[in-house]
C-alpha cells in the first residue's frame, strides 16, 4: 500500500510539493526464506522564484527494506 500527498500548484511544478510513501510486503511461498518488508519514501519540494519563471527543484528518496532472523532479501 501506499500513501501519497500531492500539493504541486500547477501541474507543471512550479510550486509545493509531493510526499509518497510506500510500503511492500513480499512473501516467499516455497520456502519462506527469501521474505521481507520494504519502505520507500520519496519527498519532493518545488520553489518558484522570479514570478515563477525558474524553480528550484530539491528531491529525496529514501528505500529500506527489513527481514526478520534467518531471511535474507533476495540480490537480482
Amino acid at each position: 500500500g501506499y500513501v501519497e500527498l500531492d500539493y504541486r500548484y500547477p501541474r507543471n511544478a512550479r510550486r509545493g510539493g509531493l510526499v509518497r510513501a510506500d510500503l511492500s510486503h513480499y512473501d516467499d511461498r516455497t520456502s519462506g526464506h527469501y521474505t521481507f518488508s520494504r519502505l520507500d519514501l520519496d519527498l519532493r519540494q518545488y520553489v518558484g522564484f522570479f514570478a515563477d519563471r525558474r524553480v528550484l527543484a530539491l528531491r529525496g528518496f529514501v528505500s529500506t527494506s527489513d527481514v526478520s532472523d534467518g531471511r535474507v532479501v533476495p540480490f537480482y
